[in-house]
């Protein structure tokens, strides 16, 4: 969503977890020296710090610390 709204995005252990409540999401504008962009996932009280790497106009690949966490694709 336009206003930073998310569902789905918070991981912890490498795996989804949801604790209830609004959950937010922000990408950063600049690409970080490995290519990929920070994604910050936040959901009172939890903040977690992901990144993404684009690939083509279609998807993207999440990962945590350098693990790769799961692939997107626009459909």
């Amino acid at each position: 969503m336009s206003d930073g709204r998310c569902k789905g995005m918070y991981y912890s252990g490498g795996k989804p977890l949801d604790i209830g409540g609004g959950m937010t999401c922000s990408l950063s504008d600049k690409k970080a020296s490995n290519g990929r962009y920070s994604l910050i996932v936040s959901q009172p009280p939890n903040q977690a710090s992901f990144q993404v790497e684009f690939s083509g106009s279609d998807s993207a690949t999440v990962y945590s610390g350098g693990t790769k966490l799961f692939n997107m694709a626009r459909q």
